[in-house]
């Protein structure tokens, strides 16, 4: 209906194929039309080919084994029992996001384990899913979630329409120290999840500081001009003052013209609270915490 005729000859060249002549005869009723209908058919023949965005998580090779619990109020966790290389993803049906888990255990011929992942705003050992005497539940602080499994058909229904992305928090804290008057100065950067053997060989890695000045639930973002990071630690320059960080000697230093003001230094891990809640910079960082 469209054309007929059609002579693509083909010459082999070098082990590759080129195509040397391309003649249609006949009269086309619309020419872009042909070109829709050709591209048409070649998406419905060959299937979608569209490559996953860059923050999507390819579950191909656990997607078969992947158990969902739920705690019937829209939050959901899929994880592969008893196998501590599984990627384990928390979300609301749709859209899940992974987990940095960093603690397992489990007795399968008891049919008992346990895992611990990212979450700052549990203390004081994070979140932590278990299976125990056939029962899961989620850990958040002090408070303890019973989830339930999903039947196959349930299962299948989600995994139709669910995305599956990598983790949705890509920051961490890099220092934190306050002045006498209650005034917070706070760091931040990008969180590198690649190996240790990438990292340790990378000479520029990502770093993308970003520096907040103010009091609890008000702290204004800085312009960095400029960053310095040795041995000692980092400067960090900006329009209102130089930040100086010791972590050799835990201290802060906050320099502003010829003034020098010593900080409070307050060490990280002592302070999830303050920088993932209190201080009113973050919202949700992707953990089944953020909820259960």
């Amino acid at each position: 209906m469209w054309a007929k005729d059609i002579e693509i000859p083909m010459v082999a060249r070098e082990g590759e194929y080129a195509v040397t002549t391309a003649r249609i005869m006949s009269t086309m009723r619309r020419g872009l039309g042909v070109i829709a209908a050709i591209t048409a058919v070649s998406a419905v023949a060959h299937g979608d080919s569209r490559k996953p965005a860059a923050d999507e998580f390819d579950v191909k090779a656990v997607k078969s084994q992947l158990v969902f619990l739920h705690d019937g109020r829209g939050h959901y966790i899929a994880v592969v029992p008893f196998d501590d290389k599984a990627p384990v993803f928390y979300g609301d049906g749709k859209t899940f996001y992974l987990q940095r888990v960093f603690g397992y255990s489990h007795d399968q011929s008891e049919g008992m384990e346990s895992l611990t992942y990212w979450a700052p705003t549990s203390v004081p050992r994070g979140g932590e899913l278990s299976l125990e005497h056939g029962r899961w539940s989620v850990r958040c602080s002090d408070r303890r979630t019973p989830m339930v499994k999903l039947d196959e058909t349930e299962t299948s229904k989600l995994l139709a329409r669910a995305v599956f992305k990598k983790w949705l928090w890509k920051r961490q804290a890099a220092a934190i120290g306050r002045d006498d008057d209650g005034t917070y100065y706070y760091v931040d950067r990008i969180r590198d999840d690649r190996p240790a053997s990438e990292t340790w060989a990378d000479p520029h890695p990502p770093t993308g500081f970003r520096f907040f000045i103010g009091r609890k639930g008000k702290l204004r973002e800085q312009t960095v001009t400029d960053t310095t990071i040795d041995s000692k630690g980092m400067v960090l320059i900006s329009k209102a003052g130089n930040l100086v960080v010791d972590d050799a000697t835990s201290r802060l230093v906050w320099a502003k013209g010829k003034k020098r003001e010593e900080l409070v230094y307050l060490p990280i891990d002592l302070n999830a609270l303050l920088i993932y809640r209190d201080l009113g910079l973050y919202g949700r960082l992707g953990t089944p915490c953020d909820d259960l």
